[in-house]
């Protein structure tokens, strides 16, 4: 049970689409692929039925089929719950445009659910989401509704976008593990300490993600038809909503770049509309010779040999654990370990940041120090270390893993994963 069981800030919507995944495709990585796979592609054809007005069928075809590519170079590849939510936004964003000359409240209602469901994936849509309602909100005002009925309507609105996580809360109410579902989702992230807002060059990332959306406004402002023309200004006011989304958490990951990669290639539309055709290439080479460079054949080769040694890991880590008693411990690496060895799992808090990251430590319910002291009084037949941290570490509990290791534990395997040695050590009694 999420939060519970297994805790996490994540909404449990997401833990839900995962488990139908799963329950669908089996425990492996295939079925959350698949899933996250199919929302990509369903993605790329909603960008293209979103801009088609402007672009028309070649220019569209050409921006949808960079929506997959610009997925996977920001980071998101399969397994981000950016790939999963925007469908949902997208969809909720074609309703909207679709009532701007009828304006009827049923379709835009609608609209919001799906925006609540996006918010059960991951709260960053909370921006593209009220930019929805507002502008759900404009189109009524056009057509006539009166300031009354606007806020009977805005009222309608927020409730129905609320409605799936309070649906959540009253059933972890009914458990009677509300406090913990309050506690994870809209406590944990607050009480994180000294976060930096910028973690791994986000900011040329970010200039480079945008670049395509900046040529879009310069191609744009030359042709003023399409600058005045609504549906455009309407893609530009969305597009902004979730870069502003990137940036709501303290800390931004690259990865959550991927959120924008459909809000740039909405607002670049002009460059491959009909009066802008003798742009498409040199911008066109522009993309591409970036997607080269920082998506080069290398990464398939260090893709092969990251697989390799995370199956390595496994056949080492396997023999020594079971799923009820001999628990593996993840100090630091990759979480995937515990369910390919078939390892139970000696925490609430699997995910390994959790426990060894400094900035977590009033953001958990637990006190770090005092967890990891309780998961080395069960003496883990395995525990997995990495040669050096992502994040800033507890330095508490990494002397204290130090401590157990070279007291205890041998030395099984190392290998290379992601750019870092991930160890194996065995507790030999």
């Amino acid at each position: 049970m999420p939060y519970v069981e297994t805790w996490d800030r994540k909404p449990f919507g997401l833990f839900a689409l995962y488990a139908l995944a799963h329950f669908l495709g089996g425990p492996g990585p295939l079925a959350y692929q698949l899933l996250a796979s199919g929302l990509v592609l369903l993605g790329a054809w909603q960008i293209r039925k979103l801009i088609l007005p402007i672009t028309g069928q070649v220019g569209g075809i050409m921006l949808a089929l960079l929506y997959p590519v610009g997925m996977s170079v920001w980071g998101n590849h399969s397994g981000q719950s950016e790939a999963i939510f925007m469908p949902f936004l997208l969809g909720a964003f074609i309703i909207v445009l679709g009532e701007r000359d009828r304006a009827r409240p049923a379709r835009l209602a609608l609209a919001m659910l799906l925006c609540g469901l996006a918010l059960q994936i991951k709260y960053t849509v909370l921006p593209a989401c009220l930019f929805l309602g507002l502008q759900s909100l404009w189109y009524l005002r056009l057509n006539g509704a009166g300031p009354i009925r606007l806020l009977r309507l805005a009222v309608v609105f927020v409730a129905i976008g609320l409605l799936p996580t309070l649906l959540v809360g009253l059933a972890y109410a009914a458990t009677g593990a509300f406090q913990t579902f309050w506690f994870a989702n809209f406590v944990s992230i607050f009480e994180r300490d000294g976060l930096s807002r910028w973690y791994g060059m986000i900011e040329r990332a970010t200039l480079i993600l945008l670049a395509p959306a900046a040529c879009g406004l310069i191609t744009a402002s030359q042709q003023k038809d399409i600058l005045r023309n609504p549906r455009y200004l309407a893609l530009l006011g969305f597009g902004s909503s979730l870069m502003i989304g990137v940036f709501l958490p303290a800390m931004v990951l690259r990865y959550y770049l991927a959120m924008a990669v459909a809000g740039t290639l909405l607002v670049a539309a002009p460059l491959v509309s009909q009066g802008s055709r003798w742009l498409i290439l040199p911008y066109s080479l522009v993309w591409w010779l970036w997607i080269f460079m920082t998506f080069p054949i290398e990464n398939f080769q260090m893709t092969r040999e990251n697989r390799g040694s995370f199956v390595d890991l496994v056949s080492v880590i396997a023999p020594q654990v079971d799923q009820e008693r001999q628990c593996l411990w993840i100090h630091d690496g990759p979480v995937a370990l515990y369910r390919a060895s078939g390892s139970c799992v000696p925490t609430r808090w699997a995910y390994p940041d959790h426990l060894n990251n400094w900035r977590e430590h009033n953001a958990l319910e637990v006190e770090q120090v005092a967890e990891v002291q309780r998961i080395l009084a069960t003496r883990p037949p395995v525990i997995v270390t990495a040669d050096f941290p992502v994040t800033e570490p507890n330095e508490q509990v990494a002397r204290l893993v130090e401590d157990e290791l070279a007291a205890h534990y041998r030395r099984l395997a190392t290998r290379r994963i992601l750019q870092r040695d991930i160890t194996v050590w065995q507790r030999p009694d």
